[in-house]
């Protein structure tokens, strides 16, 4: 449906607007989901986060999707302690990595292998030239 970098392309997009959307809202959202609940929304967020960025760096770079998502809730965290509406708290942290472990599992069994590199363009093998002289013609007929 999608060409792989277009797909890519998305998945990264869309990853980098979660990101943007967190950062953003995060003075005004003190205490709107209750605990336990907000750890709910821990797994749903770094869980989506870690599988859009799974998805934009391919199969055999998920470990960058988890770090990156792991950073990602290590950046939350750290900004949360600064803000007077907010707290960090280290089973928010915990939640992050755990979705994120999980949806790169998830990503890792449910994404089809690495496909082949793209041809960069100038950097194909070209035919092998037949020498002339050596049982073929010029035009190509033995």
């Amino acid at each position: 449906m999608f060409s792989t970098r277009l797909r890519r392309t998305l998945s990264l997009a869309l990853a980098i607007v979660l990101v943007l959307s967190l950062f953003g809202s995060a003075p005004s959202t003190g205490n709107l989901i209750p605990v336990p609940w907000d750890k709910v929304a821990h797994l749903g967020f770094f869980g989506c986060l870690t599988l859009l960025l799974a998805m934009a760096f391919g199969r055999s770079n998920i470990h960058f999707a988890f770090m990156a998502a792991v950073a990602v809730g290590i950046a939350d965290e750290g900004y949360q302690a600064y803000l007077p509406t907010r707290h960090a708290e280290l089973a928010d942290l915990l939640s992050d990595v755990f979705a994120a472990g999980c949806a790169a599992l998830l990503a890792r069994h449910f994404l089809s292998p690495a496909s082949p590199e793209l041809p960069v363009a100038g950097a194909h093998d070209p035919e092998p030239e037949q020498q002339v002289g050596q049982g073929v013609s010029q035009d190509g007929r033995p």
